[in-house]
Parts: C-alpha cells; sequence; structure tokens
C-alpha cells in the first residue's frame, strides 16, 4: 500500500467513527428528555390538585350562603322579629344536602354570637391533600328586633 492509499483508509475510518451518535449520547439525551416530562407530569397533577381545591372551595362558599339564607328565612318567617337559633340550619337537612359534595362535613356549622351574629364555619376533609382538613369561616349579623312590616295600619 502506498502512503497515499493509507491516508485515505485512515480518514474514512475517522469519518466513520464520526457519522451518528454513541450509545452513550442517546442515553445521556433520553435521561434529559425523561426528567423534563416528569416535570410536566408533576406540574399537571399539581394543577388538578389546585383546581379540585378551587372546585371545593366554592361549593363551601354555596353552602355557608345556604346557612346565611337559612337563617335569614327563619328571621323572616316569625311573628316576632327574634333572632334565629343555630339549630335553624344544624337541626336541618342543611347537612345531608351538602354532605355529598364535601367529604367529612362538619355537622354543626353555625354559631350563635351576641346580638344576632353568627359564626358560619364549613371544615370537611380533602382526600387529594392527605385528608387535610380544610375551613371556611364566614361571619355575619341579622337585624335583630326589627319590627314586622304593619298591614296598611298607620
Amino acid at each position: 500500500m502506498s502512503a497515499g492509499e493509507n491516508e485515505l483508509l485512515s480518514s474514512e475510518a475517522c469519518a466513520s467513527d464520526r457519522s451518528g451518535f454513541t450509545l452513550l449520547e442517546a442515553l445521556v439525551a433520553f435521561l434529559v428528555l425523561s426528567s423534563g416530562l416528569l416535570g410536566v407530569t408533576a406540574m399537571q397533577a399539581r394543577s388538578l390538585q389546585g383546581a379540585h381545591a378551587s372546585v371545593q372551595w366554592g361549593i363551601a362558599d354555596l353552602a355557608a350562603q345556604d346557612a346565611r339564607e337559612r337563617l335569614w328565612a327563619a328571621l323572616a318567617s316569625g311573628d316576632v322579629r327574634s333572632c334565629p337559633l343555630p339549630r335553624v340550619v344544624n337541626a336541618s337537612d342543611w347537612r345531608q344536602h351538602w354532605r355529598p359534595f364535601l367529604p367529612g362535613l362538619s355537622a354543626n356549622p353555625v354559631t350563635a354570637l351576641p346580638d344576632c351574629a353568627f359564626v358560619i364555619e364549613i371544615d370537611w376533609q380533602d382526600a387529594r391533600f392527605d385528608s387535610e382538613t380544610m375551613s371556611l369561616e364566614y361571619r355575619l349579623k341579622l337585624p335583630a328586633g326589627w319590627p314586622k312590616q304593619s298591614g296598611g295600619d298607620a
């Protein structure tokens, strides 16, 4: 073989060594891609948890508004406009109505305070957050002793 032929063979060998990826390069690229996809999956799962928590908070807010409306209805329905008792909500079907939407819902959410004020505390268990107890507190004050409207007797 001449020197020119050796040079040609060695340049062809070097060219074949440099073409394509090695197995190690492919494995490193796969590892980087996999870790990126795992990060995206974790973000998606966290996003779903946040969306579920948002729905739960919205339902808890609706349950508190329902309890408030029941207190207002009890105040307006009596002949004597006295402050309603918490049992208007606590002893009613309120809990049975909202329990399917809020697992572990508290049994007696309404507490009376002085001067016809109330605290409505909605507590529930959220299974997506390791059964963490979530709580929403809603405060309101009804106008105690407001006069009943007369039927035109002036």
